[in-house]
């Protein structure tokens, strides 16, 4: 009985995986109704869960298959052809055997699953009828007789005298160990020695039906997944088909189920020459299924096992022992090749959550009068099992908002000059240590202030709060609970719930979602997933001298404060900034994330900016000190810290110690909206920029090291030129540029410093409506604040001085500068606001 168990545990996972290749392959042969291959390949797969189905003695599931396999037989033999009818038909027929197969694996049995409807709905079909006017059922018995009787069981096919040597020879050894069951009961074993045979043909044709012209769907020998057969006697029916050699290949096989041996069922091909069943079966012997539950064992030892390896490597580099350091070094080897392989086992190609896609995106479409061309590119990425099932729902949900809500009707994509039919695509790849998943559509897109309007009129969001976003930080507005911009709630979308859980659910696994939209173009989202979640590479830091762990995904550099701490952080809206290479980077203090704040501020003490990117915010994360990167193995928080968001699990370093793993979309979350929604990277908000445009000052570098500020404002771009480039007009300095004459102020010379001899000039171009005049320096030092107090000064071209990092400045007379250059600068406004 344990066989038979065995056995139906087997074809349930088999049928499944065929399952949801069918939905693909019957998506994709609709749209490419001649592809013969690929619609052998879905009869192949029909027949096989029919053929096993009616030896494990499901026979509405075998009655069910039986119908739909008779409709493709007609599409095979080219008496019909694929349209959309026969495609819906045939996908109903998918998820009845779905159903069933479902039922089966929760009872044991098929339960009540009726398939008298989608039974009369494929005669119907057959028949040029619609399902509609299809007659009622009749009653399931007669009906399953009925449309089975074509189809003798293997308990009852006789061996004719008509019947090739090899059916003969089987049906001779079935007869003798027949014995009465019960209908219901587990199904004899033999009869399946009988369907082990027939499936290999005499003469190596395809076993799509039988020489004499007989419809294929009319076979009586069901395709079952090959058992493990006796080579030898394998080798003999190939040689002779004789009947010994036949009944020595039943007895092999009869012993082997007997035996208890693993029954092993692989997907059903068509049907090969003997010469090729030798190879089909080496196949299905090179791969094994293993409980994953014996995979997430052997985890966690690899885990320990890493653990042991970063500890045993700390030792070596403290003792210094040569022996203990070249052990340590094999054990490193030893373990990480382990650790891969490990690794490797986890890991599935994307494409096994893609399966589904396009029979949901197919359904979706013709119920929201769409017409979608679904592209799937990256199919073959791997990523870890358990990650896996997390980003399938939220794929999943944004596939349904792309075909209801970005992708037009037909009519109004003709109309706005695209295509009748939009285009879906779904890409995966590898970059930065993640697997990067895109969701692109065609569509409409999404306005981004239409998006910031609804966020005011449900009340998530003020007015005030809305005018100092930016696009992109308005289209983040997507994410809040119970945001929609739906017109009406369908049973497709328009509620409120969805993007908010997608963010929520991808995070929980340590990813990030963003949204990048242009209206009339197309809407694009991004997934940022980790390769795993078991171990993982990090960088350890230390705050009040306890230890946390960074993942390395979200670290991209280090900055080191020295002495001068508190003249490089500044402060915007009270707001701690770092200005690295021009941008404001907000600064999160640890000690303040923590609660550990001892009322210092930011920066006034030397330390290490950790400068981080999660949750679409780039910020720096201020730490007292790095100390190393090394592999960590992730546990589980407790119970008892499971509502502390700021973690997201724990580890044991290398030296011992226990650390927690910081959570950092969580930190992005909690700590950038609070303190520096005015100073986020690269685009702050317009409030910060039209308070602190006017004093921004470009740092420059001019002969005998002195430094010149000028005013930033109005600087349109820096420009490289060979000095031998540079003319003379009368008095003044000119080179060409891009067609037009630009004239040249030597900065040297305005305030009297000796200039150096460069075969480069670096140009800062002033721009006012058409006109454009360059002042030459030597290099560009920074871009600073203007916040310290002026010192007037009486010298030719200057109009004061400051301290910028500890070192005097001198304040450029901007007027009288670019009136050297060019006296059409003479009237113009920014003289004025400069002056």
């Amino acid at each position: 009985m344990e066989d038979i168990d065995e056995i139906v545990r087997e074809f349930l996972v088999e049928s499944y995986e065929n399952l949801d290749q069918l939905d693909r392959d019957l998506v994709e042969l609709e749209e490419n109704p001649g592809d013969r291959p690929l619609l052998s390949s879905v009869f192949r797969t029909i027949h096989t869960i029919k053929g096993t189905s009616g030896f494990l003695a499901f026979s509405r599931l075998e009655r069910v298959t039986h119908a739909g396999e008779n409709l493709l037989v007609e599409l095979r033999d080219g008496r019909r052809q694929m349209d959309q009818v026969t495609t819906d038909v045939l996908l109903r027929t998918v998820d009845t055997v779905r159903l069933l197969l479902d039922a089966i694996e929760r009872t044991g049995g098929e339960g009540d699953v009726d398939v008298d409807v989608v039974v009369e709905a494929i005669v119907a079909v057959q028949e040029g009828r619609t399902a509609a006017q299809a007659p009622p059922a009749t009653a399931t018995a007669p009906a399953a007789a009925e449309s089975t009787a074509d189809v003798p069981h293997p308990r009852e096919a006789p061996a004719d005298e008509n019947a090739e040597p090899v059916a003969a020879a089987v049906a001779a050894v079935t007869a003798e160990h027949a014995t009465e069951a019960p209908a219901t009961a587990a199904p004899d074993k033999v009869p399946a020695i009988k369907q082990i045979v027939t499936r290999v043909p005499k003469d190596g044709a395809a076993a799509s039906g039988p020489a004499d012209g007989t419809p294929p769907g009319d076979a009586p020998a069901p395709v079952l997944p090959t058992p493990h057969v006796d080579p030898a006697a394998q080798r003999a029916a190939d040689e002779a088909l004789e009947a010994a050699a036949v009944q020595a290949l039943a007895a092999a096989a009869l012993a082997d189920l007997s035996s208890g041996h693993e029954y092993q069922p692989t997907m059903a091909p068509a049907a090969a020459p003997l010469e090729e069943v030798g190879t089909l079966r080496g196949a299905s012997e090179s791969s094994v299924r293993i409980d994953v539950e014996l995979l997430d064992r052997l985890m966690r030892q690899v885990g320990e096992l890493v653990l042991v390896r970063n500890r045993l490597t700390r030792l070596a580099a403290e003792s210094q022992d040569v022996d203990l350091t070249r052990s340590a070094q094999q054990l490193n080897l030893i373990a990480s090749e382990l650790q891969d392989g490990v690794m490797r086992t986890r890991m599935q190609p994307i494409e096994n959550v893609w399966a589904k896609m396009p029979r949901v995106v197919r359904d979706l479409a013709a119920t929201c009068g769409r017409e979608v061309r679904l592209e799937l590119v990256g199919g073959d990425t791997e990523l870890d099992r358990s990650l896996l099932e997390a980003v399938k729902d939220p794929l999943t949900h944004l596939v349904r908002n792309a075909v209801d809500h970005g992708i037009e009707p037909p009519g109004e994509r003709v109309a706005a000059g695209k295509p009748s039919h939009g285009t879906l695509e779904l890409r995966a790849f590898h970059a930065g240590g993640q697997v990067v998943v895109e969701v692109r559509d065609d569509g409409r897109g999404i306005d981004p202030q239409k998006v910031a309007e609804s966020a005011v009129r449900k009340g998530l969001r003020t007015p005030e709060q809305v005018a100092q976003l930016g696009q992109a930080e308005m289209l983040g507005l997507l994410f809040l609970p119970g945001f929609s911009t739906a017109a009406a709630v369908t049973n497709v979308s328009g509620r409120g719930v969805g993007m908010d859980v997608v963010r929520t659910r991808i995070e929980a696994v340590g990813g990030t979602v963003d949204v990048e939209s242009t209206v009339g173009v197309g809407t694009s989202w991004r997934l940022r997933i980790p390769l795993t979640l078991a171990i993982m590479p990090s960088l350890s830091v230390e705050c009040d001298g306890d230890v946390y762990a960074v993942p390395q995904v979200h670290v991209l550099e280090l900055v080191a404060l020295d002495d001068r701490a508190e003249q490089s952080v500044e402060h915007v809206h009270e707001a701690p900034v770092y200005r690295l290479r021009g941008e404001l980077l907000p600064l999160v203090p640890l000690h303040d994330v923590l609660g550990l704040s001892d009322g210092e501020p930011a920066g006034s003490r030397p330390g290490v900016i950790v400068v981080v990117q999660a949750d679409d915010n780039r910020f720096g994360l201020l730490v007292d000190r790095v100390l190393a990167t090394e592999e960590i193995v992730v546990t589980p928080l407790a119970a008892q810290l499971k509502s502390v968001s700021t973690y997201a699990g724990t580890t044991v370093l290398g030296d011992g110690r226990v650390a927690l793993i910081l959570d950092m979309q969580s930190i992005a979350r909690e700590a950038m909206p609070r303190e520096h929604e005015h100073a986020s990277v690269g685009h702050a908000s317009a409030a910060v920029e039209e308070a602190h445009e006017t004093e921004q000052l470009l740092v420059a570098r001019i002969g005998e090291g002195r430094l010149v500020a000028m005013p930033l404002a109005g600087v349109a771009r820096l420009e490289h030129v060979r000095s031998d480039e540079v003319e003379t007009v009368g008095d003044r300095e000119v080179v060409q540029y891009r067609g037009s004459i630009l004239p040249l102020a030597r900065v040297d010379s305005l305030v009297g410093a000796t200039p150096e001899d460069r075969d480069e000039l670096l140009l800062v171009v002033y721009e006012r409506g058409s006109r454009s005049a360059a002042l030459v320096v030597e290099d560009i030092v920074d871009i600073v604040e203007d916040h310290a107090e002026h010192s007037d000064i009486d010298a030719a071209g200057l109009v004061g001085s400051t301290v910028v990092h500890g070192r005097v400045t001198e304040l450029l007379d901007l007027p009288a500068a670019l009136l050297a250059a060019d006296h059409d600068f003479e009237s113009d406004d920014l003289l004025e606001g400069a002056a």
